[in-house]
């Protein structure tokens, strides 16, 4: 794969990079990736709020410019939040399931027991199915949770 193509880690120092990322998605594409919908005041107030130390936050795209793919691993003790988009012009090229791949392989490895996915995101499920995961459905919120840990399928990938 690629390099411009490969999930790398973003630290704090790239919080603009993220925020205009998110900042370029269209309101129905930000009601998808944060399953409600979000002003570009509410987005720079989640974006300051993301602690680049403690979660996970991976991007796909040249490093000095707005990622094309972006995801955001929320971790609160053993169970990350999963949230990504992909800008328009590079959705179907497979970046969102590199950035999913590579948060599950990451969240097994660092002491997770699972991932959770938002609800509105319409390509979640898809992608869990896609990669053959084991993984819950619920019917309330969150609808998606993959089991994660050593055993998990995912556990002999590279991580990002």
């Amino acid at each position: 794969m690629s390099a411009p193509h490969r999930p790398r880690r973003l630290d704090a120092a790239a919080r603009p990079l993220a925020l205009a990322h998110l900042q370029a998605l269209a309101p129905a594409e930000r009601v998808s990736r944060f399953n409600a919908p979000q002003s570009d005041a509410s987005i720079r107030a989640y974006v300051a709020r993301i602690d680049f130390e403690r979660d996970l936050v991976l991007a796909i795209g040249p490093p000095t410019h707005p990622p094309r793919a972006l995801a955001h691993l929320g971790i609160a003790g053993r169970v990350g939040e999963l949230g990504f988009s992909v800008l328009a012009p590079w959705r179907g090229a497979g970046l969102a399931t590199r950035l999913f791949e590579a948060a599950v392989v990451w969240a097994g490895r660092n002491g997770l027991d699972r991932v959770l996915c938002i609800e509105g995101h319409p390509a979640a499920r898809r992608i869990a199915a896609g990669l053959d995961l084991p993984r819950r459905y619920r019917f309330e919120p969150p609808r998606l949770t993959v089991p994660v840990g050593p055993a998990h399928p995912l556990a002999h990938q590279p991580s990002p």
